[in-house]
């Protein structure tokens, strides 16, 4: 049997720690002075954790690619929008 990849068993330990942190939700919440369970914080959090978590795949399926220059094409997808 193929042992694990080091992103392989990064990915099994560290995904589930992205999904339940509420740092972006807190973060969103004191910027726009709103309460943390506001739909707003909530939608900014969850859509950042969502860019977050497609970068992430992205990085353990190539080999060769950077983990900070995808999340930072990720995020910055946000802002910009997806045109072609």
């Amino acid at each position: 049997m193929k042992p694990a990849s080091p992103r392989g068993e990064a990915r099994r330990q560290g995904c589930q720690a992205w999904r339940s942190s509420p740092t972006g939700e807190v973060f969103a919440a004191e910027r726009l002075r709103r309460p943390v369970d506001a739909l707003t914080p909530q939608v900014i959090a969850h859509t950042a954790l969502g860019a977050s978590l497609a970068a992430y795949d992205h990085w353990l399926r190539d080999e060769d690619s950077d983990l900070e220059q995808i999340l930072d094409q990720a995020l910055r997808r946000l802002t910009t929008g997806f045109h072609t």
